[in-house]
């Protein structure tokens, strides 16, 4: 019996002296796991904080006071104001002011006996959508919490060629504030370049007549390429300006008309640069040196023709002067 107690009670012992044990492991690992979550919590509010930092909502403030309202505005008046990008809207006869972000769509219902004119309005609740201005969604979300929002404006009239036109101003207008704001989200990262430099007391070294690719805006296009101090310089016929800073430049590739019909130089650029409405960090100049029809034309013809032989030699001599001109 004295054994069997002796026994029980070390069982007992190393039992508790086990769950002391356990106790002990748990409170360091809690402790070790409370350390580690407000470590976690600490970068997230600093991470919070930063994102808060850049991503601070820009109001919207047309226009300052009352009296920079345009003096021709009707009481029951469809305005658009292009210059200050702000359609005033009639509300019981007082013209209020929105900004042209603040719109989402805008729809001309075909008309009956009288003319509609919808005006959707980007408000909290629902989905802002990609294409939405960024700072609009970011002040959608700013007052959200609290503000009340206006979802659409329906206006009827029974002459339909006011608010035809108004319907077009705002889509002109909603159209110049999205391509601005893509113009602006390209630029935003641009790496700034230095100013050229021109050359002035020396001649200048010139190539001319080239094609640029990229084009400007979807056309092909035609310049003058010019070398300076620091930097080339493609001016089009157009008038239309481009600037290659030489420390910018990473990679440039000749390609001689030995054995092609053009013949170019191209530029593989450190950073991107504007070209038109969009980023670019290739670009390319060449010159053709024959048509192509005409070098699918030239298998057709005799190489006994006397013609013939000019062209070629003078082919020759053209693809030499612009391969020393590159």
């Amino acid at each position: 019996r004295r054994s069997g107690r002796l026994a029980a009670n070390s069982s007992s012992a190393a039992d508790a002296e086990g769950a002391a044990e356990r106790e002990r492991r748990q409170i360091q690992l809690m402790a070790r796991r409370n350390e580690e979550r407000l470590r976690e919590l600490a970068r997230n509010s600093g991470k919070k904080k930063g994102d808060e930092k850049t991503a601070k909502a820009e109001e919207l403030d047309s226009y300052k006071r009352t009296k920079d309202l345009p003096d021709n505005v009707l009481p029951n008046q469809v305005k658009v104001d292009m210059a200050n990008q702000c359609v005033i809207l009639p509300i019981c006869g007082n013209p209020v002011p929105f900004h042209i972000s603040t719109i989402k769509n805008v729809v001309l219902p075909d008309p009956d006996a009288a003319a509609y004119l919808r005006i959707n309005f980007y408000t909290a609740g629902m989905a802002v959508g990609k294409d939405a201005p960024e700072n609009i969604a970011k002040l959608v979300q700013k007052y959200a919490p609290y503000a009340t929002f206006i979802r659409e404006m329906t206006f009827r009239s029974l002459d339909s060629h006011s608010l035809t036109t108004a319907f077009r101003q705002i889509s002109e207008l909603r159209k110049r504030a999205r391509m601005k704001e893509l113009r602006d989200q390209e630029e935003a990262n641009l790496v700034k370049q230095d100013k050229l430099v021109r050359t002035k007391n020396e001649r200048v070294p010139r190539l001319s007549d080239l094609t640029m690719r990229p084009v400007f805006a979807g056309r092909k296009t035609q310049g003058n390429l010019e070398a300076h101090s620091n930097g080339l310089r493609f001016i089009s016929t157009r008038g239309e300006i481009v600037d290659v800073m030489y420390p910018n430049i990473k990679h440039a590739i000749f390609q001689p008309c030995e054995n092609e019909i053009m013949v170019l130089i191209h530029f593989h650029l450190k950073n991107p640069i504007m070209v038109g409405k969009k980023k670019q960090q290739d670009i390319q100049f060449f010159t053709e040196v024959i048509d192509a029809s005409q070098a699918v034309d030239a298998g057709k013809r005799s190489m006994y023709d006397p013609d013939e032989m000019d062209d070629e030699q003078r082919e020759r001599q053209l693809r030499k002067r612009l391969n020393e001109a590159f």
